[in-house]
């Protein structure tokens, strides 16, 4: 299947495969491996705004050049979550063949051989930019590159103010999700010096994790 067949150029067929497809993944987050935390603090969120903003272009009454120009953007913004998304499931073999079907990727081959599992990890600078708030940068172990290959979806950002090093990665919670770099981190400014530790891994389009990095730790400026 084509990039043009996953994205309907049409507004109205896009938006009817958008909606199939965020009600699809609310109902199925656990059952198809999906990130929750990517999907509440991103493709729900512009899924909510491109609704609301198709809706107002729909109706004469609320219809205006200004309403037309956001729904543009607010599809824009969202095009390519909903492509993400769609290529993420499109190997996935725990959806059933009548979710295929309604998601329109009937014509995507289950018995392909998926990609293999990441064996690289994010290399991170963390960086202070102001009270409070600290900038992240990653690239590639192996390849050296900010950006990410088509196999990776992003990277999962484990963070969490220790009185004590961690030793491993499961000391150190909660996880964000980030499908780009660079990752902007804002603390209260009751924290300020105060010493938050991390590590980071990436995360394939079938929901599959890679190697832990090390250890990182930073102080709140």
């Amino acid at each position: 299947m084509e990039e043009k067949k996953l994205i309907p150029r049409k507004d109205a067929d896009f938006h009817i495969r958008q909606k199939r497809l965020h009600t699809l993944a609310d109902a199925n987050i656990a059952l198809w491996g999906l990130d929750p935390v990517w999907m509440a603090g991103t493709f729900d969120p512009a899924a909510d705004h491109w609704d609301s903003k198709y809706a107002a272009y729909l109706d004469p009454q609320t219809r205006t050049p200004l309403i037309t120009a956001e729904k543009n953007a607010a599809r824009k913004a969202y095009e390519p979550d909903v492509s993400l998304l769609l290529k993420g499931l499109r190997y996935n073999t725990r959806l059933t063949e009548d979710q295929r079907l309604e998601l329109g990727l009937t014509d995507y081959d289950t018995s392909h051989t998926p990609p293999s599992v990441l064996h690289s990890y994010p290399v991170v600078v963390v960086t202070p930019i102001g009270p409070g708030q600290l900038r992240l940068d990653w690239h590639d172990s192996l390849t050296g590159k900010k950006s990410k290959s088509h196999l990776v979806h992003g990277c999962e950002v484990r963070k969490a103010i220790l009185p004590v090093p961690p030793k491993s990665a499961e000391e150190i919670l909660p996880s964000e999700f980030s499908t780009r770099t660079p990752y902007f981190l804002e603390f209260d400014l009751s924290l300020r010096g105060q010493t938050v530790y991390f590590c980071f891994r990436w995360e394939d389009t079938r929901g599959r994790k890679g190697p832990w990095s090390g250890i990182l730790s930073a102080i709140i400026p």
